[in-house]
């Protein structure tokens, strides 16, 4: 894994797609490289539907402000909230974003890495409801964060090692092409 002193992670969707569950895991999982971990969530009132944002920080040092208000990655699974956050971009932010749920924006000056989850997971699970861990899996490949550390983070919240660990799997072998 590459070492940076902090790192900023937006993960965006809606309710019901396990943004919140997947910031969780990620915090946990960055906690056994890094000093300190925060996973800060804003959404709306409804259950599903809803924009949700989670947005994790982590580094060697303090933590004084836990927002990511310039990430430098992004997972992107709802249309609305991406545009809602797109401003927030930068040259250097690189998104993972679903094509079946986004469409990046021409305007948005960051990386759009292409990453069918949904549909992949639709495929090998029957249904799009590990997307979000499909995701994360992504994510490792790209030395954000150690896959072993998310499978061990998520196994312990969620108790399905086999179902997870092929979420992951799956969404590195997205990322990886």
């Amino acid at each position: 894994m590459k070492e940076r002193d902090r790192i900023d992670v937006r993960i965006c969707g809606t309710g019901g797609q396990g943004i919140v569950m997947a910031g969780n895991i990620l915090a946990e999982a960055l906690l056994r490289s890094y000093e300190f971990a925060t996973n800060s969530a804003s959404y709306g009132p409804e259950v599903r539907g809803t924009s949700v944002r989670s947005d994790v920080v982590c580094s060697q040092k303090w933590i004084d402000y836990p927002r990511a208000d310039s990430p430098d990655w992004v997972i992107a699974l709802a249309q609305k909230v991406y545009d809602a956050g797109a401003g927030d971009f930068g040259d250097d932010s690189v998104v993972l974003y679903d094509p079946a749920l986004v469409e990046p924006s021409a305007r948005c000056p960051a990386r759009h890495v292409r990453i069918p989850a949904s549909q992949a997971c639709l495929n090998q699970f029957g249904d799009s409801a590990n997307a979000n861990l499909a995701m994360l899996g992504a994510l490792s490949t790209f030395g954000v964060v150690p896959e072993k550390d998310l499978e061990t983070a998520a196994v312990a919240r969620l108790k399905m090692p086999e179902k997870i660990g092929g979420a992951l799997r799956l969404g590195r072998r997205l990322a990886e092409g």
